[in-house]
């Protein structure tokens, strides 16, 4: 096949998109996987991937050599190709400390823990039906122990305590459609 062949065989792929676009959008896929790489294996979980990727994102930390390393991420890179490159990406922007998502999750938290600090029962009533699988014991015994904190001039991390015991509640029966 000359290079004439090929080029006509691939021009109805690209459907008239430049060489420099593709690249871009390569290059962009690529970054893509680094984010991925860069993730905790509980987080890439949750994101919508193929096995085969996972696999290859699992096999880029483990390697140490810089070269190995910049080939398995551009394998990584040709993986992406075959994702949903979309969905990869929002579900990315649920773990980016600095977005928007991020940001109202965490409020939707302190609020619950000020409702249930200053609410008490019904407020606890409300968050077991918003969040059915939350353990309701646990959770009144941090809320009394925040509340007991709160009263005495001791700090014993309480409140950051009970911070991470609703949040913890919250991921776990949340699917993202919590507001």
């Amino acid at each position: 096949m000359n290079s004439d062949e090929y080029w006509h065989d691939h021009e109805e792929e690209n459907s008239g998109r430049s060489k420099t676009r593709i690249k871009k959008a390569m290059i962009a896929l690529q970054a893509l996987g680094e984010q991925l790489i860069k993730l905790p294996e509980s987080q890439l979980d949750s994101i919508p991937l193929g096995d085969r990727i996972k696999q290859e994102i699992l096999e880029c930390r483990r390697l140490k050599a810089k070269e190995a390393i910049r080939r398995q991420k551009q394998l990584i890179g040709k993986l992406m190709r075959g994702e949903d490159a979309e969905a990869v990406a929002e579900a990315l922007k649920a773990f980016d400390t600095s977005s928007i998502a991020h940001a109202r999750h965490l409020h939707l938290i302190e609020n619950w823990r000020d409702r249930l600090l200053q609410e008490g029962n019904a407020a606890l009533t409300d968050f077991v039906n918003h969040y059915p699988e939350a353990n309701i014991q646990q959770l009144r015994q941090a809320i009394r122990q925040t509340t007991k904190e709160l009263h005495s001039p001791k700090n014993t991390g309480q409140y950051k305590k009970l911070f991470r015991l609703i949040k913890s509640m919250v991921d776990i029966n949340s699917s993202g459609d919590d507001d």
